[in-house]
């Protein structure tokens, strides 16, 4: 077995998380009798991205095939990205590896483990959203006071001199634990970096510079500070990461930034199919509270200047493209039975291809390759499908299932994390009942608490729920054929790969179904 550790920030790795999911996961991996293969551990990185060390460590690992599961102490340590952790279950499954999450206790090897997962990525779109619009509608409020949402941009700081916390605070800003030259709600120039901003502006508005050459030119930009001194301007660095050097890229972000020149811009997000892109497009700017450190004329010329250097990409010279312009690319061809399909008449599997015209096909590798006597003929991907489709639409959830899933919606840990968090609000209000009756807490007191205990358990019934239509999701977890056509071919892939083991095929039709049968509660 391998464990898979991860914490995102630094103060994490000096705190409670690494150590106590390597001691969870170890009692967990005892108790069930398996065998340590490896502890991977990765301190400091994002669970939003594959670009952890450790993380494509145990991915080269798996497809060595040294270990037969991963375990991890909850779902979001492996991936805080639903689509990739759908995707790389999908490739362990190709591997035989299992994974299993210690604190909810989801062992993805049952069916009820497998269909949530699957079916938590068609439901994203339609309800993760709606969780999601809550919170930009508290960004919108930010946005129309003109304050800036996001971390603060290189060139300004909060102005907390006395509680410093910034990445060039301490030992680099010389204000840091003095008196406070601000209150904090917005940004106020930085005494260092607002000046290398200026300069690197003023810059690049020469048109002589690139990106490239400005990131070089702060590099080895030096300030003299009151006492003397020097000191070399550094950049913050990214998230989970410490200050480091500029590069063209934190360049570039910075010049195309209007908050430098007072104003607060209003990013909206759009989608392509189904995966939402953030930050997408500019939709709107007001006037900040923060003081600009550049005009609005300068800006303006700054972004003339980068549309002149500007050039569109050129086209392959495919037919019907004019010249200088890109041709848009060809879409992928999804076969939703690939790997699943057998010949009924020789018993070898069937190969997936385009066809005549274009079109999706199947054909019986025994007849492709020529290695023996096989009549059957292809057959349409489209007429495949379509039979596909009508078995979906015959199953059916079981309740108990409907409420898992919803449950995750709600929380990433699931009903078992629901149900830990009534057992804190249960614990807690026993404690005030017990100093109510002790006489060590007034009635008013007792009463006040007593609301708030009814009120934290309505919040956590399914019933009590405002963040999401519930109705709406009952409804469409009810019926699994409604919920299968709102999904991607790439999702609808996924699914039937997850409940099918395979399916015969003679004279054009699915003679056989054969599921898996951990998913015998779904068939009707």
């Amino acid at each position: 077995m391998a464990i898979y550790l991860r914490v995102s920030t630094r103060d994490q790795v000096e705190g409670y998380s690494l150590d106590e999911q390597l001691r969870q996961c170890r009692k967990f991996v005892r108790q069930k009798g398996w065998h340590v293969y490896k502890v991977y551990s990765d301190a400091g990185y994002s669970g939003t991205h594959t670009r952890r060390p450790a993380f494509r460590q145990m991915q080269r690992d798996a497809h060595a095939g040294r270990f037969q599961g991963v375990v991890a102490h909850s779902i979001n340590r492996l991936f805080r990205n639903l689509q990739g952790m759908i995707h790389t279950y999908s490739e362990w499954q190709t591997q035989d590896i299992f994974f299993v999450s210690v604190r909810e206790y989801i062992d993805f090897t049952t069916p009820w483990g497998q269909t949530i997962l699957a079916i938590l990525s068609s439901l994203a779109e339609s309800f993760i959203h709606d969780l999601r619009q809550e919170t930009r509608k508290g960004l919108r409020g930010r946005f129309h006071k003109g304050l800036h949402n996001g971390p603060i941009p290189f060139g300004y700081c909060n102005g907390r001199c006395s509680t410093c916390s910034d990445p060039n605070g301490p030992g680099y800003c010389p204000r840091a634990g003095l008196p406070d030259m601000h209150h904090g709600q917005h940004a106020i120039p930085h005494p260092l970096d607002s000046s290398a901003y200026v300069y690197a502006h003023r810059l690049y508005r020469t048109g002589l510079y690139t990106d490239r050459d400005i990131a070089e030119v702060l590099n080895h930009y030096c300030l003299t500070l009151p006492d003397g001194q020097t000191q070399t301007v550094r950049s913050r660095g990214r998230p989970g990461r410490g200050p480091g050097p500029f590069t063209k890229d934190m360049v570039r972000e910075m010049l195309q930034n209007p908050f430098y020149a007072g104003l607060v811009p209003f990013y909206g997000s759009e989608y392509k199919g189904k995966q939402l892109i953030k930050h997408a497009r500019l939709q709107d700017l007001n006037t900040g509270l923060h003081p600009p450190l550049i005009s609005q004329e300068d800006f303006k010329w700054g972004l003339h200047i980068r549309a002149l250097k500007g050039r569109s990409p050129q086209g392959r010279g495919r037919k019907g493209h004019e010249q200088g312009k890109s041709a848009p690319r060809r879409a992928a061809r999804v076969y939703l039975l690939a790997g699943l399909l057998d010949c009924a008449r020789c018993g070898a599997p069937m190969h997936s291809q385009a066809g005549g015209g274009n079109a999706r096909r199947h054909v019986c590798s025994t007849r492709l390759q020529r290695k023996g006597l096989c009549d059957q003929p292809s057959v349409k991907a489209d007429r495949l499908e379509r039979e596909l489709d009508a078995q979906m639409a015959r199953l059916r959830l079981p309740p108990d299932w409907q409420e898992a899933v919803i449950a995750y919606l709600l929380d990433e840990g699931g009903l078992e994390a629901l149900r830990a968090r009534r057992r804190q609000i249960e614990d807690h209000f026993e404690h005030i009942r017990a100093l109510y009756n002790a006489e060590q807490i007034g009635r008013q007191t007792y009463l006040a608490e007593l609301r708030l205990y009814e009120r934290q358990l309505a919040a956590l019934s399914l019933d009590g729920q405002t963040t999401i239509n519930l109705a709406r999701a009952r409804a469409l977890l009810a019926d699994f054929g409604a919920l299968w056509k709102r999904l991607t071919p790439r999702e609808q892939q996924g699914i039937a790969r997850t409940l099918l083991r395979a399916a015969t095929v003679e004279a054009g039709h699915i003679l056989r179904w054969s599921w898996y049968s951990a998913f015998a509660p779904l068939q009707t």
